[in-house]
Order: structure tokens, then sequence, then C-alpha cells
């Protein structure tokens, strides 16, 4: 009885030492951290706004141009919903029409029934045209713009 429980132990012993030096791998994926693309949707306050465009500038602002006027997104986030309302973001800039808009060296530039304009560059973007009823226009980065009625 004594032999057969050293050569058990002995076994046992063995299939150890065995194991250990022949140790069974798992595969296993190692996870890295990556940025994963997401939408958040906004939805207009009202049926009757109908937009016409949208801009980014160089600092992320977004602005939609709409039949009422100028507008912007607010709130929203992951899984929640946001709205776009009205733009009152500079207070000289809710008297006036806007009529286009586009983005100039990354920056806003308006088109209303009597000039084009920018609140960048300190201001100094303000250029009077002659067309009577404008309805588009365009800039490029050398700040040349052609205006159309």
């Amino acid at each position: 009885m004594i032999k057969y429980t050293f050569f058990l132990m002995f076994l046992i012993t063995g299939f150890n030492v065995w194991a250990q030096k022949n140790p069974v791998r798992i595969a296993s994926y190692l996870d890295r951290a990556y940025m994963q693309d997401y939408s958040v949707k906004y939805y207009p306050e009202s049926p009757a706004i109908e937009l016409l465009k949208v801009f980014a500038d160089r600092n992320g602002k977004v602005q939609l141009l709409a039949n009422t006027g100028l507008q912007h997104l607010y709130e929203g986030r992951f899984l929640y919903p946001g709205k776009i309302v009205e733009d009152h973001s500079y207070r000289f800039m809710t008297d006036k029409k806007i009529v286009d808009m586009t983005v100039c060296k990354q920056q806003f530039v308006y088109l209303d029934e009597q000039v084009i304009f920018s609140n960048a560059w300190a201001g100094s973007l303000y250029v009077k045209h002659e067309i009577a009823k404008p309805k588009l226009f365009l800039g490029n980065d050398n700040l040349n713009f052609l205006v159309s009625d």
C-alpha cells in the first residue's frame, strides 16, 4: 500500500512539474483605446424653419443659415438630441437680414442687402456692394468676392 501511495505522489509531482514547464497558453486580446465616431442629432425648434447652409469656423463653432436668419446648435450630447436655435452671439447682427454666408480663411463671412462683412479680423472686412437684391456670393481666401442676384 505504501508503494502505491509513493507511486501516486510521484506521478502527481511529475505532472505538476511537467505542467509548469509547458503552461497552457490562452489566447488573449490586447485592448487598445481608440476614438470612435458618433453623431449628435439636432432638430429645429419649429418645423417651418428651412435650413439652407451650414458652416463651421476654425474654432469649431457651427452656424446655420435658415430662412429665418442665423441659427446655431444648442445643447446636444451623445444619446441626447439638441436643438437648432436662433443665434444671438453678436447683438448688432440681430437687425441685419443675412442673405448668404460662407467661410473664408476659416472665418464666417456674411452677405446682407448692402454689404459683405465679417466679425473676424476686428471687423475690418466691411465691403459695400451695388447689387439691389443679392441672393448669393462667393469668396476666396484672398478675400475677393463675387455677388450675384
